[in-house]
């Protein structure tokens, strides 16, 4: 192979590295994107959630027979009327 030949190579090999590193840089973007998007929609739900559990809380003890003992023996030791 002959030094012009050789030269072309290593011209071609570095634009396929440079390439490939803002291949990798976007896709890292990209990830960080969709990490971020995911977790603004995990808080937005867990916010919902958390209103509509607070405003339901007797639905949750009826669901949940378990807890609806455990809080009924919090309110007795609160203090608080139980139904």
């Amino acid at each position: 192979m002959n030094k012009l030949e050789r030269t072309v190579l290593e011209y071609w090999s570095l634009l396929a590295g440079i390439a490939s590193t803002f291949a990798i840089m976007a896709s890292i973007i990209h990830l960080a994107r969709k990490i971020h998007d995911n977790t603004r929609l995990l808080r937005s739900q867990a916010h919902s959630n958390a209103l509509l559990l607070g405003q339901r809380p007797i639905e949750l003890m009826v669901a949940n027979q378990g807890l609806a003992r455990i809080m009924q023996e919090f309110a007795k030791q609160a203090g608080q009327p139980t139904r």
